[in-house]
């Protein structure tokens, strides 16, 4: 069974995976507290203004990565 934070994650991630600058999402931990991390290939204004700062009660950052490629 996922956790509310894993499924938050999911939900977030479908919801903002139709703009081409989304290329992922996961959890990730500072100390004791967990975010999600929405993960763009590069940073614009329409996507930054979709990416909430909260999601279901959990905070939610965002990191340019690139594009993810499979080998």
């Amino acid at each position: 069974m996922k956790s509310k934070i894993v499924l938050a994650k999911d939900e977030l991630y479908d919801n903002l995976m139709q703009y081409q600058e989304v290329v992922g999402a996961a959890v990730r931990h500072s100390g004791r507290r967990r975010y999600i991390v929405i993960m763009l290939s590069k940073i614009t204004t329409n996507i930054l203004s979709r990416i909430p700062s909260k999601f279901k009660g959990t905070v939610v950052k965002h990191e340019i990565t690139g594009k993810i490629t499979s080998r």
